[in-house]
C-alpha cells in the first residue's frame, strides 16, 4: 500500500491453511508476521513504512480518494494468487468542510442534515418484521435499532401477530425479519438454500442462491463419504458468509430438567440437546 507521498507500507503473515486450503483470518491465527494471533484487521493495522520512511505516520491528504491496497497469497514463497482492494476514509454521506474563520485552522467532517447515510440521495433506512408477544425480541431489536442509528442507518420495528407475520415471509413483503432456526448439527441445506425454495412460498425467504451454491448442496445430497460431503458444505458456507443472506446471531441456552430416577443421563450442545436411547430406568433392587 502506498500514501499520498509515495511512502511504501507492508505487512506479512503466516497462515496454516484448512483442510479445503483456504484461510479465513478472521478465525484462523496468524503464527508469525507483522502480528500474531486471530485479528481479522491485523494485515491492515501492522503495515509498517519502508525504508527511509521507517518510523513515519501514515501521510493522508486527499481523505476523498480510496486507499489502494494489494493482497498477495504465497505458498513456499511463490505467489499464487493476488487481489486489489479500495479502503475508503469517508462514510457516504459526510461532507468535508475547509474551515479558515477566526484564527482556527482545520477540517470539519459532517453528516448530512439528517445524520443518515446515503446512496444517490436516497437515505439508509429500512423496517424490521418480526412476530409479536416476544419479550427477547423487542430488546434485541431495541438495541439493534440504536447501535445502527450511529452507524447513520435508520431502522423501524413492526410487530405482527404470528399468523399474519408467516404470511408476509411467505409472501416476500419485508425487508429483514427475525427469525429462529432449529436444526440438528448435520441437515439437508436444499429446503433452506436452494433456488428452487425461493418460489411458491418456500423456506429460502431470502432468495439466497447461485448455480455454484445451488451445484454444492446437490452435490452434497448425493454425497456419501462424510470427508468429501463436509468438505461441499464448507465451500457452501464460505459463500454464505461472503454474501451475508442472514446475519447469525447467537444459540439461546436451554435448562434441562429430569428426575433423579434415571441413569445414563447426558446433555449435548448440538439440538436437540438429549438422546432418550441412553436414559433408562434401573430394575428394582439394581443400581
Amino acid at each position: 500500500m502506498r500514501d499520498d507521498l509515495g511512502g511504501t507500507w507492508r505487512s506479512h503473515a503466516a497462515f496454516r491453511a484448512d483442510a479445503t486450503g483456504a484461510v479465513n483470518v478472521s478465525s484462523q491465527p496468524a503464527l508469525s508476521g507483522t502480528y500474531q494471533g486471530i485479528d481479522q484487521m491485523g494485515l491492515f493495522w501492522s503495515m509498517a513504512a519502508q525504508d527511509e520512511l521507517k518510523a513515519a505516520s501514515f501521510i493522508l491528504q486527499t481523505p476523498l480518494t480510496p486507499t489502494t491496497v494489494t493482497l498477495t497469497a504465497e505458498v513456499g514463497g511463490e505467489a499464487v494468487a493476488s487481489a486489489t482492494l479500495e479502503r475508503t476514509h469517508l462514510a457516504p454521506g459526510v461532507r468535508v468542510i475547509p474551515v479558515r474563520e477566526q484564527g482556527l485552522v482545520g477540517t470539519l467532517f459532517r453528516r448530512d442534515g439528517d445524520g443518515l447515510r446515503d446512496k444517490d440521495g436516497k437515505p439508509f433506512r429500512f423496517e424490521m418484521l418480526m412476530p409479536s408477544g416476544f419479550e427477547a425480541y423487542r430488546r434485541r431489536a431495541a438495541l439493534m435499532k440504536e447501535n445502527l442509528r450511529k452507524l447513520g442507518i435508520d431502522m423501524t420495528v413492526r410487530e405482527l401477530e404470528w399468523a399474519t407475520f408467516l404470511e408476509s415471509i411467505y409472501d416476500r413483503k419485508f425487508d429483514a425479519c427475525s427469525l429462529g432456526w432449529g436444526t440438528p448439527i448435520e441437515s439437508d441445506p436444499y429446503q433452506i438454500w436452494h433456488t428452487s425454495q425461493s418460489e411458491n412460498r418456500g423456506s429460502n425467504h431470502v432468495g439466497f442462491g447461485t448455480p455454484e451454491t445451488d451445484r454444492l448442496i446437490e452435490q452434497s445430497r448425493l454425497t456419501i463419504d462424510d470427508a468429501a460431503r463436509r468438505k461441499l458444505f464448507s465451500q457452501l458456507h464460505r459463500i454464505q458468509n461472503e454474501m451475508q443472506p442472514y446475519l447469525f446471531m447467537y444459540t439461546e441456552p436451554n435448562l434441562g430438567i429430569y428426575d433423579k430416577r434415571y441413569r445414563g443421563v447426558k446433555f449435548y450442545k448440538v439440538r436437540p440437546g438429549w438422546d432418550l436411547a441412553e436414559w433408562y430406568l434401573p430394575q428394582e433392587g439394581g443400581t
